[in-house]
């Protein structure tokens, strides 16, 4: 095939239309250095941006409240084109005694008296009025069934439901057109996402924000299984209890480029940049293909300028999710990556139910992935091997489509390279391109007019 140029980065000013955003998490707790990171996520095409407003931060003396740390965040990334969505959560040690932390991370104002919880009501109050027109969709807490971030009890989907509602209620008062996020982790406890939603019966519940961490994005963290069939039920169990109009939100998912031994999910350790820019392609291409009205990478740089801490444990270094390297900043293979599934995923991508296949020239681990689209009124296919990232796999594919293109290109998503595709093979059952490349990690091919290329 013949290359002819590759993906033209857009900044999140020259995006219209995308669903694709970035963790500017942590900095409740000082974490990383914001300041960095804004020219490099407006560069990479983030359209949002979910931050943690830390309560412990913004109030350390009673009944006062700075909001000029979480001011700056807010103002240089809507500067630069990039929405910010909260995720309102954590505790604070001024109402809080004997904590394990001192930012209060995990702990659950309804456990600590009367007191704590109107400060907390108090807090988000003055929080809402603080943001009032720049900031509209709020997640209410993080991840409620999991103990480090249910602290002291142990979690209790009826609680959530409470702190969920008395949230809401104090953001209302001052943004009327407030949307509001239900959330858990990532490993489809269905058993407590039923409950919760019995109990969150006539509240407001715009989107259902989950999480997505795995060793491999297309099996579930947790309860194992397909992750694609897994969102659809939790579709199913939505539209079963009521909430047919709450949207799905992918909201925080992550691979290390390095991880410590001892990790949660890595054991054994892990030291892989290039294996974290598969994982990302791979995570992006299965969101969309959900239908997600939001997905967003875990993060935008590593957690690395202090030691990181939940209500029950301290890590003296965290693993390195960021796409940035959290010591001087710069880009990882992952930017990269994200920026070119940032152009390229852009405008509307919708599912499609038309029939592709993938055809491994050679025998492979397991079964080829072919994900249908219409991009903007035009087929579009994002194709695959789902083995391990971290494997070096490259082989040739025939790929089966409905009809040939008219002028179809295949881009690769992982060094922004764009080939022109050779002629198919077109018979009453469709067009077949044969002796494509197949990698483990996504190739996009649609028509050459429906993705931004800087041309040789």
């Amino acid at each position: 095939m013949k290359c002819i140029g590759r993906l033209q980065h857009l900044s999140s000013g020259e995006i219209a239309l995308s669903r694709i955003g970035i963790g500017f998490e942590c900095l409740d707790r000082e974490l990383f250095r914001p300041e960095p990171c804004y020219d490099p996520a407006a560069a990479a095409g983030a359209k949002y941006a979910r931050c943690q407003t830390g309560w412990a931060r913004c109030e350390t003396k009673e009944g006062a409240y700075d909001f000029a740390w979480l001011d700056a965040v807010v103002d240089s990334l809507r500067a630069r084109g990039i929405e910010v969505w909260f995720n309102v959560g954590y505790g604070n040690p001024l109402y809080m005694k004997d904590i394990p932390n001192k930012t209060g991370v995990g702990c659950v104002p309804l456990y600590f008296g009367e007191k704590c919880l109107a400060a907390w009501k108090n807090y988000v109050s003055a929080l809402a009025e603080h943001f009032s027109g720049r900031v509209t969709l709020f997640e209410l807490w993080n991840e409620p069934e999991a103990d480090h971030f249910w602290y002291p009890e142990a979690p209790d989907p009826a609680a959530y439901a409470r702190l969920y509602a008395l949230t809401a209620k104090e953001i209302k008062k001052h943004i009327p057109e407030a949307k509001f996020a239900a959330t858990v982790a990532s490993g489809f406890d269905f058993d407590f996402i039923e409950k919760m939603l019995t109990a969150m019966q006539g509240m407001q519940v715009d989107f259902f924000a989950y999480h997505a961490h795995s060793r491999l994005p297309e099996v579930s963290f947790g309860r194992g299984g397909s992750y694609l069939e897994n969102v659809a039920h939790l579709r199913r169990l939505l539209d079963g209890a009521g909430f047919q109009k709450t949207m799905l939100i992918q909201g925080e998912a992550g691979q290390p480029s390095w991880a410590p031994k001892g990790h949660w999910l890595y054991k054994d350790g892990f030291d892989d940049p290039r294996a974290q820019a598969v994982w990302l392609l791979r995570r992006f291409a299965l969101d969309h293909y959900a239908g997600v009205a939001l997905t967003s990478f875990f993060m935008i740089a590593d957690i690395w300028e202090k030691p990181y801490e939940t209500a029950t444990q301290t890590l003296p270094r965290a693993q390195a999710n960021g796409i940035l390297n959290g010591l001087v900043y710069t880009p990882k293979p992952s930017y990269e990556a994200f920026c070119h599934a940032a152009a390229a995923l852009s405008g509307v991508l919708t599912p499609s139910d038309e029939d592709c296949a993938v055809i491994p020239r050679e025998s492979t681990e397991g079964q080829s992935v072919c994900l249908p689209f219409i991009k903007d009124g035009a087929p579009a296919y994002l194709y695959y091997l789902p083995i391990a990232p971290a494997e070096r796999y490259e082989s040739r594919a025939d790929l089966c489509l409905p009809a040939p293109l008219t002028d179809g290109v295949l881009a690769d998503l992982l060094t922004g390279e764009v080939f022109s595709l050779p002629s198919p093979t077109v018979t009453e059952n469709g067009a077949k391109y044969s002796a494509l490349p197949l990698k483990n990690y996504p190739y996009l091919i649609t028509e050459r007019a429906n993705i931004p290329i800087i041309c040789k």
